[in-house]
């Protein structure tokens, strides 16, 4: 039996540091730590141990935000970690020039 696995990710994972801001829609929040982003998701520590697979969260981090959805959620000695696949982005607000009406 062959023990090891596939990487079925389609996109290439970059560390990352950083804080991420993160919220429920049951009124939950917190400010976690980014540890790797892609292109459609992300990986955070945080203290939100309630979350699940499959529960939608708004996130803020580095200029992003939006929804996603949590892929996965461990809980360790150390502290949760989980997985968001990005479901969408919120767009910047543009900014009027100056003097502009």
């Amino acid at each position: 039996m062959n023990l090891l696995t596939k990487n079925r990710r389609r996109d290439e994972r970059h560390d990352a540091n950083g804080p991420v801001s993160l919220s429920t829609g049951l009124g939950q929040a917190c400010r976690g730590e980014l540890v790797d982003v892609s292109a459609h998701g992300f990986r955070a520590c945080h203290s939100l141990s309630s979350l699940c697979s499959g529960d939608i969260v708004e996130f803020a981090y580095e200029g992003r935000s939006g929804h996603a959805t949590v892929a996965w959620t461990r809980i360790t000695a150390q502290g949760v970690e989980s997985g968001f696949f990005i479901l969408g982005e919120t767009s910047p607000v543009p900014q009027r020039p100056a003097g502009s009406v």
